[in-house]
């Protein structure tokens, strides 16, 4: 296999002798010479088989489409653990039907606007409830491997930027997650945006969760991509980044 998330079984066998047909079908229609490169290893075709049939590495609107009818008679415990359920119906789906990775753009902002609307009580229960139904999820995404039968997800959580009570409880239970976290685990990868008005100045509101992410890069964690403000004074709401490296193997 040339997927190191992948795990041998009966169904992942016969699925790879599928990717391989397809994989040979793909070249024999690219220009002759792309393909000697690819088989000489010149070059890489990434997610070969996928070629001109699917799109890559989607980023759902997810909130648009949440089945609110779900949320109906819930507690607000329930209605949290329902929007993690939901989040993971959605990767299941989404994952056989695209190539590559999934990313979750603002997901905190997303959680808190959702949270709200549903008029969850800011209670130190719920927020506790919400740290372990993350940590939960963080467990569930690096320890299943049902996608084509054989891979793990790959996902990408944006966050950083929400300054309510719900999308910087998120934040912290993300981070806090991967402190329990054993070793092994390597997913999500965490995107923390950093804007000069939000939580890169000292006085902004979400400075502690900056710090907070810097001191967990800087002790084997798993924000593998930071943001990071420019000397000059950003303009509002500007977000940058840059790639750090990943401490732990992939």
């Amino acid at each position: 296999m040339d997927n190191a998330a992948s795990r041998e079984n009966f169904a992942s066998n016969v699925y790879a002798l599928g990717v391989a047909a397809t994989k040979e079908a793909v070249l024999s229609r690219l220009p002759p010479e792309l393909s000697a490169m690819h088989r000489r290893g010149d070059i890489h075709i990434h997610d070969l088989e996928f070629f001109g049939q699917l799109y890559n590495c989607c980023t759902p609107t997810w909130y648009r489409y949440l089945q609110r009818h779900r949320f109906l008679g819930a507690s607000d415990c329930g209605r949290i653990a329902e929007t993690f359920d939901e989040i993971e119906r959605l990767v299941t789906r989404l994952a056989v039907v695209q190539s590559g990775g999934i990313g979750f753009g603002n997901l905190d902002i997303d959680l808190e606007r959702l949270f709200d609307g549903l008029a969850l009580e800011k209670t130190e229960r719920n927020r506790e409830f919400l740290e372990e139904t993350v940590a939960r999820f963080i467990g569930w995404i690096n320890t299943v491997h049902t996608r084509f039968c054989r891979e793990s997800y790959y996902l990408t959580v944006n966050l950083g930027l929400a300054t309510g009570f719900w999308g910087r409880a998120f934040t912290k239970a993300m981070i806090r997650a991967f402190e329990r976290s054993p070793k092994s685990y390597t997913r999500p990868n965490i995107v923390f945006k950093v804007s000069g008005k939000v939580n890169a100045s000292p006085r902004s509101a979400n400075y502690d969760l900056y710090q907070m992410a810097l001191h967990r890069k800087a002790h084997d964690s798993h924000v593998s991509a930071l943001g990071r403000p420019r000397e000059q004074r950003l303009r509002s709401g500007t977000v940058e980044y840059h790639g750090l490296p990943h401490p732990r193997l992939r």
